[in-house]
C-alpha cells in the first residue's frame, strides 16, 4: 500500500544522525545437536550494512536464528524521532529485513505503539525506486536481496517515556527459514549492555529453542522494563513518604505520635514548628512532579501491558510448532514464557496499584498542603493584628505622653498668663515717660530738708497701689478671655465632631447612638434645647420674686431673647 508520509520522512535529511555504539548479538541453532552458535559485538554506522549482508556462521543446516541490531539513541534531544543511521544505510537496512513503512512513521510520531503488522514488498527495480544509494557490492544481478519471506510477521511496539527504555522494537518472524530479525532503536548505553547481558547468558545460550524463540526478545524487555518500574516506584514512594514526614502526616509516625500526644495541643505528626517552617512552594513543587511522573508511569504501564497481550497471542497464534523439536522441551519453554508472561502482567497489575496508592496520597498532600498555606495565612494575620494593637497601644501611650506635655505646655501658659499682665506693667512703669519720685504723696517722716527732697529717701513708692490695680485687673482680664476662648473652642470641637476633647469619647445625652450623622446632629441640638430650658428654670427658680417689678414688656424682650438662643441652638 502506498505511504506518502513514509516516504515524505525517507527523503527527509533531518530524521538521520548516524552514531556508532550499535551492537549485534547472533544465535543460530544448526542440525548437528549441539549447542547454538553465538555471537555478537559492536559495529560503527557504516557497518552496518556488511554485517546484515553477512552469511550465517553456523555449520550445518540451519533450523532457527535470532539476529539483533541493538541501536542506541540518535544524538541531540532524546525525544526529537531521528533514527541512529545515515539514509542509505537504514535503506538498505529496510530493504534487507523488508521493515514495513509504518516503523518510521512510529519512530518519528512519538506516540505509543503496539501493533502487528506485515513485512514490506521487495524492491526488486533499483531504477524505479530510491535505492540507488546502497552499494553495489550488496546488489545481485542490479537487483536487492531479502532473504525474509512474504510469510513472515512484525511485531512493532514504540513507547513514548524519555526517561525509561524509550524505544521502538520491530520484530520480524519469517516462519519458512524461521529466523528472527529484531531492530531495537532508541536504548541507552546502560539498557543496551542489560539486553546483551541476557542474551548471553548460559541459561539462554544453553537451550536452541529458548535461544532462537521469537518471543524471547520482547519477554526480555518486558522483564526488564517490569523491574526498572518497580524500582522507580520504590524511588517515587520513599520521596512521597519524605513530604509525608514533613507535612506530619505520614502513617506510621502520625498514629504514633497520636497515641503519645493524645489529650495535648501538639499535632498530628509531631514538630509544629518544623511544619510552620517548611517552604510549602519546594513542597508544591515536588509534588507536581510527582504527579506528573505518576501520571506518565500509568501511561508507561499500560503500554507494557498490551506488549504483554499482543505477545501472548502471538505465541498461541502466529508462530508454528518445530517438528523436529523435542515435545518436551517445547513445552518446557512455551510454560516457560508463559509463566514469565503472567509474572510480568501481576507486576504491571501491582504497579498500577502502587501509582493510584500514589494519586491518592499525592492529592491528600495537596489537600494538606492547602491547609497549611491557609493555616500560614490566618497566622500572619493574627501576627498581623498583633502589630496593629501594639502599634494602637504604643499610639496611645504616645498620646497620653502628648497630653500630658499638653497639661504641661498649659500650665506654663497659665504662670506665663498670670505673670504677664505684672511684667507688662513694670515695663510700662520703668520708661522714662513716668516720673514717680517726684511729688511722693507720703512723704517720709525722718526726711529732712526742702519740701523737693521730700521723697527721696523712700524705697517703696506710695504709688505701688496703681501697680497692683492694674497688674490685677489686667490678669484677671487675660484670665477670663484665655477661658472664655477655650470654652468657645471646645464647644466648637463639640458641635462640629460630637465628642468631648478632654475626655476623648462621645457626649452621651442620655439617648441612643445612632449610626447616621443626621441623626447626631438632630440629637446633639435637642440636648442643647434641654439643657437651655433647664438653665433658664434654674435661673428663674433663684430669681423668684425678684421679676414682679418687670414689666410686661420687659417679660416678653425676655422670652424672644430666649426664643432666638433656642433657634440659633
Amino acid at each position: 500500500m502506498f505511504d506518502f508520509c513514509s516516504d515524505r520522512l525517507l527523503e527527509c535529511e533531518e530524521r538521520f544522525s548516524e552514531r556508532n555504539g550499535h551492537r549485534f548479538v547472533e544465535i543460530w541453532d544448526s542440525s548437528n545437536d549441539q549447542k547454538p552458535t553465538y555471537r555478537s559485538g559492536e559495529l560503527k554506522g557504516d557497518e552496518i550494512a556488511g554485517w546484515v549482508n553477512e552469511d550465517t556462521s553456523a555449520n550445518g543446516l540451519i533450523q532457527s536464528g535470532l539476529r539483533v541490531l541493538l541501536s542506541p539513541k540518535p544524538t541531540g534531544k532524546p525525544s526529537s524521532g531521528k533514527l541512529p543511521f545515515s539514509r542509505p544505510t537504514y535503506r538498505f537496512l529496510s530493504h534487507a529485513w523488508r521493515i514495513p513503512s509504518i516503523f518510521l512513521r512510529a519512530v518519528t510520531q512519538k506516540l505509543s505503539i503496539v501493533t502487528q503488522c506485515a513485512v514490506a514488498s521487495t524492491y526488486v527495480s533499483p531504477n524505479n525506486s530510491p535505492t540507488n544509494s546502497v552499494p553495489q557490492k550488496y546488489k545481485r544481478n542490479g537487483e536487492e536481496i531479502s532473504k525474509i519471506s512474504d510469510d513472515s510477521k512484525c511485531l512493532l511496539v514504540r513507547g513514548d517515556i524519555d526517561w525509561t527504555w524509550d524505544y521502538t522494537l520491530l520484530l520480524t518472524f519469517d516462519p519458512t527459514t524461521r529466523i528472527t530479525y529484531a531492530l531495537i532503536v532508541g536504548l541507552t548505553a546502560v539498557e543496551i549492555d542489560l539486553v546483551h547481558s541476557y542474551l548471553s547468558s548460559p541459561e539462554v545460550t544453553s537451550s536452541p529453542l529458548l535461544a532462537t524463540h521469537p518471543m524471547l526478545l520482547p519477554v526480555i524487555l518486558l522483564d526488564l522494563a517490569t523491574d526498572d518500574t518497580s524500582s522507580l516506584l520504590k524511588v517515587r514512594i520513599k520521596s512521597l513518604g519524605q513530604i509525608q514526614q514533613q507535612t506530619g502526616m505520614d502513617r506510621f509516625n502520625s498514629l504514633k505520635s497520636a497515641a503519645v500526644a493524645v489529650g495535648s495541643r501538639t499535632s498530628i505528626g509531631g514538630k509544629e514548628k518544623d511544619r510552620f517552617e517548611l517552604d510549602l512552594d519546594a513542597v508544591m513543587l515536588r509534588l507536581t512532579c510527582l504527579s506528573d511522573w505518576v501520571a506518565a508511569q500509568r501511561g508507561f504501564i499500560g503500554i507494557q501491558e498490551r506488549v504483554v497481550d499482543f505477545v501472548g497471542r502471538m505465541m498461541a497464534d502466529s508462530i508454528p510448532e518445530v517438528e523436529t523439536a523435542d515435545a518436551s522441551s517445547r513445552d518446557s519453554v512455551v510454560t516457560m514464557f508463559q509463566e514469565r508472561l503472567a509474572f510480568v502482567k501481576e507486576s504491571l497489575l501491582a504497579a498500577e496499584q502502587k501509582c493510584q496508592y500514589l494519586e491518592r496520597s499525592i492529592n491528600a498532600q495537596v489537600q494538606t498542603i492547602y491547609s497549611l498555606i491557609g493555616q500560614k495565612d490566618n497566622r500572619l494575620n493574627i501576627l498581623a493584628a498583633n502589630s496593629s494593637c501594639q502599634i494602637a497601644s504604643d499610639s496611645r501611650r504616645i498620646a497620653i505622653l502628648t497630653r500630658r506635655d499638653s497639661t504641661d505646655m498649659r500650665i506654663i501658659a497659665a504662670v506665663t498668663l498670670i505673670f504677664l499682665p505684672g511684667t507688662f506693667v513694670a515695663t510700662v512703669f520703668s520708661t522714662g515717660m513716668f516720673d514717680w519720685g517726684s511729688g511722693d504723696p507720703t512723704p517720709s517722716p525722718n526726711a529732712g530738708g526742702s519740701g523737693t527732697d521730700a521723697g527721696h529717701g523712700r524705697t517703696v513708692s506710695g504709688y505701688i497701689w496703681v501697680y497692683f490695680m492694674l497688674t490685677g485687673v489686667l490678669t484677671l482680664v487675660v484670665l477670663i478671655a484665655w477661658v472664655l476662648f477655650s470654652w468657645v473652642q471646645n464647644r466648637k470641637m463639640m458641635r462640629q465632631f460630637g465628642i468631648d476633647p478632654e475626655q476623648g469619647s462621645e457626649v452621651d445625652d442620655g439617648g441612643a447612638r445612632r449610626d447616621t450623622e443626621m441623626t447626631l446632629v438632630d440629637e446633639q441640638r435637642a440636648g442643647r434645647r434641654a439643657r437651655v430650658f433647664k438653665e433658664f428654670q434654674r435661673w428663674r427658680e433663684e430669681a423668684g420674686g425678684s421679676l414682679r417689678w418687670w414689666g410686661r414688656g420687659r417679660m416678653d424682650e425676655c422670652h424672644g431673647v430666649l426664643r432666638e438662643e433656642l433657634k440659633s441652638a
